[in-house]
């Protein structure tokens, strides 16, 4: 069936975009903060170099590119939450001195910032330094009674389900693992260990 829209195309153009955006960021921080010289053309020339530098690796691109499209995207929505706040009678100033006041809103931002940067990381990187580690795919030449690799797979003992963790997507491979429940388990016992410690520390009132 024909597509009314096809933006295939644009996926050629994203190196030139992630350049652009890259130099315009780096440029600005040098040219605000003045971290190295307080005249533009210098500034201009060091953020040109970095961008081309970091456009060249294909790996980067791939990175910025699973990146970029998320914080835009989060940006957008925050920028549309602020609008409807704005609408039943909050001012801006008043939001900006909460956000302020309010550490927990910090850190918030902070482990949804660490943990896109992580996704984006793995799903460029993340198979990759697997297969770094293993060249040929296989740890070992140890077979179980199912015929796979031991060390490659995890077996739920409960239905004696076959969770591959060798199965070269690299998120595919972190959920089986995660989820395993000898993982699970082990992950229980580390919360309700810092439950009690948490609990002991505790003062007691008088």
């Amino acid at each position: 069936m024909a597509q009314v829209l096809d933006l295939s195309l644009i996926q050629y153009f994203l190196p030139i975009l992630l350049f652009l955006i890259i130099w315009a960021v780096l440029y600005s921080l040098l040219k605000n903060k003045q971290y190295i010289s307080d005249k533009d053309s210098i500034n201009s020339l060091i953020a040109f170099i970095a961008s081309l530098l970091i456009v060249i690796e294909s790996n980067s691109v791939l990175f910025l590119g699973t990146l970029l499209p998320i914080f835009l995207f989060i940006a957008v929505a925050t920028i549309f939450f602020l609008l409807i706040f704005s609408f039943i009678g909050w001012e801006s100033k008043s939001l900006n001195e909460e956000v302020e006041s309010n550490s927990i809103i910090t850190w918030v931002v902070v482990v949804i910032g660490f943990l896109i940067v992580a996704y984006s990381a793995g799903q460029i990187f993340g198979q990759q330094l697997l297969e770094s580690r293993n060249p040929d795919g296989v740890p070992s030449d140890i077979k179980n009674e199912y015929g796979l690799n031991e060390k490659n797979n995890i077996i739920n003992s409960n239905n004696n389900e076959i969770k591959s963790t060798g199965t070269g997507d690299f998120f595919s491979n972190l959920t089986n693992t995660l989820f395993n429940p000898k993982v699970l388990g082990m992950l229980l016992i580390l919360i309700v260990g810092a439950l009690v410690i948490i609990m002991l520390s505790i003062p007691e009132d008088d």
